[in-house]
């Protein structure tokens, strides 16, 4: 009964705490809980190292949490049905993201408005084996289920 009276608000209030509470119960639902615990704190080139190291152990490391990186936004698009930010390392660096958005729905489309190319942010999200790649000494990574918060200025 109390689903009911809370379903008109969560349909048409499009917070963003809200939305992503919403996804992290999902994913717990079906057995996905790393969007429930803390996120590791990491950078690309901490990832790249890793997985240049060892392939499987950093895919191992790496894809089974969820990971908040310090990124400067190089372009913001729509890929699909969902939206996608790539960006790089903070510092420079020759390594690079993408990160998907769950989907492209209002909730995240004020998200997504918000954030342009040369913007400081926290890129959230999953890493993800496939869609990334390893060319020598860089990596291009793919990051999935991704939120974006801004950087305190």
């Amino acid at each position: 009964m109390k689903l009911v009276f809370l379903l008109p608000f969560l349909v048409l209030g499009g917070c963003a705490a809200f939305d992503d509470g919403l996804y992290d119960v999902s994913d717990a639902l079906k057995g996905d809980l790393r969007g429930l615990g803390t996120k590791a704190q990491t950078t690309l080139a901490k990832i790249c190292q890793d997985l240049q190291s060892n392939q499987v152990s950093g895919v191992k490391k790496w894809s089974r949490t969820m990971v908040s990186i310090p990124a400067l936004v190089t372009q913001v698009s729509q890929s699909g049905s969902a939206y996608a930010v790539a960006f790089r390392d903070m510092k420079g660096g020759k390594h690079t993201g993408v990160a998907y958005t769950r989907s492209a729905n209002m909730a995240n489309e004020e998200k997504i408005a918000a954030v342009s190319a040369g913007d400081k942010i926290y890129v959230l999200g999953t890493l993800s084996p496939q869609g990334s790649s390893l060319n020598g000494k860089t990596c291009a990574l793919r990051f999935d289920k991704a939120r974006f918060k801004e950087m305190k200025r």
